[in-house]
C-alpha cells in the first residue's frame, strides 16, 4: 500500500478511536452524574419522609395529650398538610410526605378533611351525656373560612359562632348579601345556616350566584351545613344536613346521603367545625360507642353500691331508678353502627335528662354517693 494511503488509514482510525473515547467519557460521566443525582434525591426524599414522620408523631402526641385536657382553647404550631379520613368507622390521618396512616380511634376529632398551614387552632371540650363520656377535640386553622348565613341575634348561630376559636376566620353574612359573595381562595369555605334560612333565602340564590363566583377547579372547597334542631332549640336534639358544591357537572349544593343527628350542643359544634359528613359520622359513632361503655360501667358501680348494707331505703330507691335509666341509655346505644332515627336520638336525649335529674336528687335530697 502506498505510504500516503497508509497514513490516511491510520489517521482515520485514530480519529475514530478519539471520537469513541470521548463518547465513552460522556456516557460514563452521565452515569456518574445520574448516580449522584439519585443519591441526592434519595437523601432529600428520605429527609422529607423523616420530617413528615416526626410531624405525624407530634400530631399523635397532641391528640393523645388532649385525652386528659380540660376545656381549653389554644394555638399549636404544626408545619405541614394533615389529611383526615374515615373508612368503615376507622378514623385515620396522614401528614403530607409520610407513607404511614395513623389511627385516632381513641378520641373524637372534629375537623375539616384537610388542614394545611403552620398551626392548628384547637378547642378541647368534655362531652357529657350526662356523665363524662370522652373529650372532644375540635381542630381548624385560619385557612378555613366559616360563614354563618343569618342574623347575629339568632341564638343557635350565635352559640356556634362563639364556639369557634377567636383567631379563626369566621363571619356573619346577611342572606341579602349572598349575591355579592366572593371566593377568597381559602382552603375551605364552610357555610352554616338554619333550615328556614336555607329554604327561604339560600337554596336558589346560592346555586345561581356561586356558579359565577367559584371556579370549577375549586368547587370541592365549598361546603354547607344546615342545622335542624328540634323546635329550634340548640340545647336539644335534631338533624344536620351536609352539602357539597358541584360535582358530576352540576353546579349547585348537593345533599350528602344518609341521616346525621345530634343530641348535645357539643355534637352540633362538631358538625360546624368539620363541615364534612364522613368525618362527623365517624366521631358521632365513636361517641355513641363510648356512651354505651361508660353507662354499663356506671351500672356495675350501682350494683356494687347496692351491696352495701348501710344505705337507707331512699338510696336504694334512687339507685334503682338510676340503674333503670342507665340501662335504657345502654340499650339505646347498643349498636353504634346502626342507623339511628330522629325518634331514637329523641329517646336518648330524654334518658340523658332523666339521668341528670336522678343524680341531682341523690346530691340534694339524700346522703347517698352520687353515681357520677
Amino acid at each position: 500500500m502506498p505510504r500516503l494511503c497508509r497514513q490516511k488509514a491510520f489517521s482515520g482510525r485514530k480519529g475514530f478511536e478519539l471520537q469513541f473515547n470521548w463518547l465513552f467519557v460522556l456516557i460514563a460521566g452521565g452515569i456518574i452524574l445520574l448516580f449522584f443525582f439519585a443519591v441526592i434525591k434519595n437523601q432529600a426524599s428520605g429527609a422529607e419522609t423523616e420530617q413528615a414522620s416526626e410531624l405525624q408523631q407530634d400530631v399523635d402526641f397532641l391528640f393523645r395529650g388532649s385525652l386528659g385536657s380540660r376545656e381549653s382553647e389554644k394555638i399549636i404550631p404544626v408545619g405541614g398538610k394533615v389529611e383526615f379520613f374515615c373508612d368503615e368507622g376507622v378514623s385515620t390521618y396522614i401528614v403530607e410526605g409520610s407513607k404511614v396512616f395513623s389511627q385516632y380511634n381513641y378520641i373524637s376529632v372534629f375537623s375539616p378533611s384537610i388542614l394545611d398551614g403552620d398551626h392548628f387552632l384547637l378547642r378541647t371540650d368534655l362531652f357529657r351525656a350526662p356523665f363524662h363520656v370522652m373529650p372532644f377535640l375540635y381542630a381548624t386553622n385560619d385557612n378555613v373560612e366559616y360563614v354563618f348565613v343569618g342574623n347575629e341575634s339568632e341564638e343557635t348561630l350565635k352559640i356556634l359562632f362563639d364556639g369557634l376559636p377567636k383567631n379563626s376566620t369566621k363571619r356573619f353574612l346577611d342572606p341579602s348579601q349572598l349575591g355579592g359573595f366572593k371566593d377568597n381562595n381559602y382552603d375551605f369555605t364552610i357555610f352554616i345556616s338554619n333550615q328556614s334560612t336555607f329554604e327561604d333565602e339560600m337554596s336558589d340564590v346560592m346555586t345561581t350566584k356561586l356558579a359565577s363566583a367559584i371556579s370549577k377547579n375549586r368547587e370541592d372547597r365549598f361546603l354547607l351545613v344546615v342545622l335542624r334542631p328540634k323546635n329550634d332549640i340548640v340545647d336539644y336534639y335534631g338533624e344536620i344536613d351536609f352539602y357539597t358544591y358541584g360535582g358530576s357537572g352540576v353546579r349547585k349544593f348537593q345533599k350528602a346521603k344518609g341521616d346525621y343527628l345530634f343530641f348535645t350542643p357539643e355534637l352540633l359544634l362538631g358538625a360546624v367545625y368539620s363541615g364534612d359528613a364522613s368525618i362527623y359520622s365517624c366521631q358521632f359513632q365513636k361517641a355513641i360507642q363510648r356512651m354505651n361503655l361508660i353507662s354499663r360501667l356506671h351500672m356495675e358501680r350501682i350494683d356494687a353500691l347496692l351491696q352495701v348494707p348501710k344505705y337507707e331505703s331512699d338510696c336504694v330507691a334512687e339507685y334503682g331508678q338510676m340503674r333503670n335509666v342507665l340501662s335504657d341509655i345502654a340499650s339505646q346505644t347498643e349498636d353504634p353502627g346502626k342507623s339511628m332515627s330522629l325518634d331514637d336520638v329523641g329517646d336518648l336525649f330524654e334518658s340523658i335528662q332523666e339521668a341528670k335529674q336522678c343524680n341531682a336528687r341523690l346530691l340534694a335530697k339524700t346522703s347517698c354517693h352520687p353515681v357520677y
